[in-house]
């Protein structure tokens, strides 16, 4: 026997069959398409607002830093005009050694917070 001669024949029924079969095969890949299009919008709009608050804690982190830098140098020319200018020794660095000690607390504190992340 040839190949020729194993043709099938497909009746009318079966073949509104395979059509049906087919258009729900093309309905089920719109889907699929539509589905991931809006699965890579959402991505695309997480990245986006994930980019914009790294920018505003940027800024808010630039802020802190700037003002935590002026408070300490503020603190440390009250310390250093107690001691030099008016003579003030034990003054000067009773404020240092509490200004000192709040630092080393605040860092002890950060450090135990990330620890308990």
């Amino acid at each position: 026997m040839s190949d020729d001669d194993k043709t099938e024949v497909i009746t009318a029924q079966e073949s509104e069959d395979l059509k049906g079969l087919l258009d729900l095969g093309k309905q089920a890949l719109i889907t699929f398409a539509e589905q991931g299009e809006s699965q890579s919008k959402l991505a695309s709009q997480q990245l986006q607002f994930a980019e914009k608050r790294l920018e505003v804690e940027k800024t808010a982190f630039k802020f802190k830093f700037t003002a935590v830098i002026i408070f300490i140098i503020g603190l440390f020319a009250i310390i250093m005009g107690l001691i030099f200018a008016k003579d003030d020794v034990n003054s000067g660095l009773l404020i240092l050694s509490h200004v000192v000690a709040l630092l080393s607390g605040a860092f002890a504190g950060w450090g135990w917070q990330k620890g308990q992340q």
